[in-house]
């Protein structure tokens, strides 16, 4: 209330000094009579004093003036002027203002509280009043703060507000510090004046906006009656503020226009403004200057080439984005870094051929400037005039590259699509997916000091095990060197001396320049005495290896036991190896293969897998099978429905060899339509694609080696039960009770059977205990080739 009886007040005064005076004169001139005068009195004194307070001294003077006109016949110039200034003395309150002055010259009034904040309605400038509230600053900068701004609400009093704070501004250590704090209180959102309908709602004006006008120096430019009794008592009292010009000063006229000032573009403001460096005298004064700096750049992109140069086009902006001091605004710093970062893949974008890299780069940047919204939103004041250019920012950002998204999305394909599966060869690349939890665990075992653990990697056929050897390379120190030894490809070693002298000739021709030269080539004389004169050559390297080391991956070690059974390698090989490993430790070994340790019961094996880690390798997770699908590499142009993906996976099980071949099948068979059939296709796979290509006759006979391999494993142990097994469970799912009753097998034979047929991951058991397929695409294979 206190505060709209100032703004009454403001009106009150206004009109009746302006008006009251100057209808008296006129009156007099006029010839104003005795009747002119009583009634130029009465009103303008009563009139002026009791509508003035109640928020209508000017309607009092006016009256006062029309009843002097209307009536004044005899007045007298003298007497009309009187009744005026009377009316005009009451409007001032200058009796109160002659008390507040005793107030503040006497010495044992000094302690209280100064009239300025006792009373809410004065209207004439008190001594003392802007000095009172510097000190309060900076005594107490918040409560000096809320202090100034319970001033603001009278108008005809803000000329010392802006005195303080433009003092105070000025002398402490860091302006620009205090500044950005002053915009941060929640009192700062309130009305100067509570408006009592919506109306003056939209007129009123918020502490904020008044705080940043006086700090400014620039009078509210508002509209409605608000607007209008705040612009007059500021050009009234304009002459008792202080208002020199400097860098501080042009900071916060920015900040204003920047919060306040719709009718331009925030380009405009900042064209505008004077040039900051100034600022840099300031503590923290670069980073705000470069940072506006910066801001104006962004906002003159209007095209995808403009942000992807963005780095190049402001390296003088860009300098101190990386300083060792902190920063005054880490949040509004960090949003730079990132608008720089992103920028980035907009340049990616640019500069590569393929549509569909090109998509996912602009797809990857508009993510990042979404995520970058909500943190900017979530993490930078609101009163921060750097909220609303980043919001700005990356509005406009997103809107060029939502359209050069739409541009990549309707590019035609116009020529068939290079199929990027592969079925068969092991994998390397983008195609290696699902293995990063094996990789992680032997580089942490490979990259240390010391004596290193040998491996032996198992599990299904075509999980990836030869793959995971392949990417090996590139992972370790460069004194770790990996040596591939497949056994697969060697053809057939008919002796031990056989394999051992592969072995070295192996690791002869893999061993590092700097090494090789100083030993011969291995030879077939060499190796008389196969285990001890290999010894004798690995002496010789342990001379010249300085800090190298070897990792041997043999692959398809089951090769080994094959070559054992049929007594072409000696029982002793496997304690050779162990004892290698023992005094060599230099020497590594990572078997690969598919049978499991507990296959591998001939007790020569024991001393061997006794003392290496095992790492079994399974089926792919869904997120790394969807990843397989749906991005084999960045140039892929097919997408695939959310349907076809889950079909392939539960297709395959996650077999990443079935995956493959499924998704090469689902491109050839695009292609052949596409470009042979001249058919208008959609690059997208659906879940009825998948179906035409596994129901195909071609997909099974493809795929033939894969399926024979797991139905032959099936008959090395116990090939009745488990053949038997794996008959029945192709028309539905079983408990081993009615496996036993349907099949009539003995218990201990189902027992072994089904242990056997889980452990290589041809079946599963689920929670109801019912055993079936773990590949449906297995399933259907024995369905259609092994009930007859």
């Amino acid at each position: 209330m206190l505060s709209r009886l100032a703004v009454s007040v403001a009106g009150g005064v206004a009109f009746g000094v302006a008006f009251g005076v100057a209808g008296g004169v006129a009156v007099g001139v006029a010839g104003g009579v005795a009747g002119g005068v009583a009634v130029g009195v009465a009103f303008g004194v009563a009139g002026g004093v009791a509508v003035g307070v109640a928020g209508g001294v000017a309607v009092g003077v006016a009256v006062g003036v029309a009843g002097g006109v209307a009536v004044g016949v005899a007045g007298g110039v003298a007497v009309g002027v009187a009744g005026g200034v009377a009316g005009g003395v009451g409007a001032l309150r200058v009796p109160f203002w002659l008390i507040h002055l005793i107030r503040v010259y006497n010495p044992w009034q000094r302690r209280k509280r100064h009239p300025l904040i006792t009373d809410e309605l004065n209207v004439l400038p008190l001594p003392g009043s802007s000095r009172y509230l510097f000190t309060q600053l900076n005594t107490d900068p918040e409560q000096g703060l809320q202090l100034c701004t319970q001033v603001l609400s009278n108008p005809f009093q803000a000329w010392a507000v802006h005195n303080a704070i433009y003092r105070h501004l000025h002398q402490t250590q860091h302006p620009l510090q205090t500044l950005y704090n002053w915009l941060k209180p929640e009192f700062l959102e309130c009305y100067v004046s509570f408006p009592i309908d919506r109306q003056e709602q939209r007129d009123f004006v918020t502490v904020k906006q008044s705080l940043l006008s006086e700090l400014a120096g620039v009078p509210i430019n508002h509209e409605g009656k608000a607007g209008f009794f705040r612009t007059l008592p500021y050009s009234l009292t304009y002459p008792l503020r202080k208002i020199p010009q400097s860098p501080l000063r042009d900071l916060i006229q920015l900040f204003h226009h920047l919060l306040f000032d719709d009718n331009q573009s925030p380009i405009s403001h900042l064209e505008n403004s004077p040039n900051f460096t100034e600022l840099t005298t300031y503590p923290h004064g670069s980073e705000v200057s470069a940072s506006f700096q910066t801001f104006l750049a962004y906002l003159k992109f209007q095209t995808s080439a403009d942000i992807a140069t963005a780095p190049q086009h402001l390296p003088q902006h860009l300098t101190w984005l990386n300083p060792t001091d902190t920063f005054l605004r880490p949040t509004v710093i960090q949003a730079l870094h990132t608008l720089s970062t992103l920028s980035q893949e907009v340049h990616r974008a640019n500069i590569l051929s393929s549509k569909v890299t090109q998509r996912n780069a602009i797809l990857n940047a508009n993510n990042q400037l979404e995520t970058l919204k909500t943190t900017v939103t979530q993490t930078i004041h609101p009163n921060y005039p750097e909220q609303k250019l980043l919001l700005r920012i990356i509005d406009q950002w997103q809107t060029i590259i939502t359209k050069v998204g739409g541009e990549l999305a309707n590019a035609p394909l116009l020529e068939p699509v290079a199929n990027p599966y592969v079925v068969g060869p092991p994998v390397t690349g983008s195609l290696f997916v699902g293995r990063e939890d094996i990789l992680t665990t032997l580089e942490e075992l490979w990259n240390k000091p010391g004596q290193l653990e040998s491996v032996v990697i198992y599990g299904h056929r075509r999980m990836g095990k030869t793959s995971i050897l392949r990417n090996l390379p590139g992972r370790f120190d460069p004194h770790t060197h990996i040596i591939n030894f497949n056994i697969q490809t060697l053809g057939t070693l008919q002796t031990t001396a056989d394999l051992i002298l592969a072995l070295a000739q192996t690791l002869y021709d893999d061993l590092p320049t700097h090494i090789q030269p100083h030993l011969p080539e291995p030879q077939p004389t060499d190796f008389p005495t196969p285990e001890k004169d290999f010894r004798r050559w690995l002496k010789k390297l342990d001379q010249y290896r300085q800090k190298d080391r070897f990792i041997i991956a043999i692959d398809e070690f089951e090769l080994i036991e094959t070559g054992i059974r049929e007594q072409r390698f000696d029982t002793s090989l496997i304690g050779h190896w162990r004892g290698i490993l023992m005094d060599f430790p230099w020497i590594i070994f990572a078997f690969a293969g598919l049978h499991t340790l507990q296959e591998m019961t001939q007790d020569y094996w024991n001393p061997l897998f006794g003392s290496v880690r095992k790492i079994p390798v399974s089926f792919l997770s869904p997120a790394a099978a969807r990843k397989l699908i749906t991005n084999p590499n960045d140039d892929f142009p097919i997408d695939y429905t959310p349907e076809a993906v889950d079909q392939i996976y539960h297709l395959s099980g996650g077999q990443p060899y079935l995956i493959q071949l499924i998704c090469q099948n689902l491109v050839s068979r695009f292609n052949q339509l596409r470009f042979e059939q001249n058919q208008e296709i959609e690059p997208l796979f659906t879940e009825d694609d998948v179906y035409e290509v596994i129901n195909h006759p071609h997909f099974f006979q493809e795929g033939s080696a894969y399926f024979r391999a797991i139905w032959e494993q099936a008959q090395e142990t116990d090939a009745a039960t488990q053949l038997a097994i794996l008959r029945h469970l192709t028309h539905d799912p079983a408990t081993a009770t009615q496996l036993q009753t349907a099949l009539d097998l003995d218990p201990q034979h189902l027992t072994i059977g089904l242990k056997l047929l889980l452990d290589h991951d041809i079946i599963q058991l689920n929670p109801d205990d019912r055993y079936q397929y773990r590949v449906e695409l297995m399933r259907t294979w024995v369905a259609q080739t092994q009930l007859a």
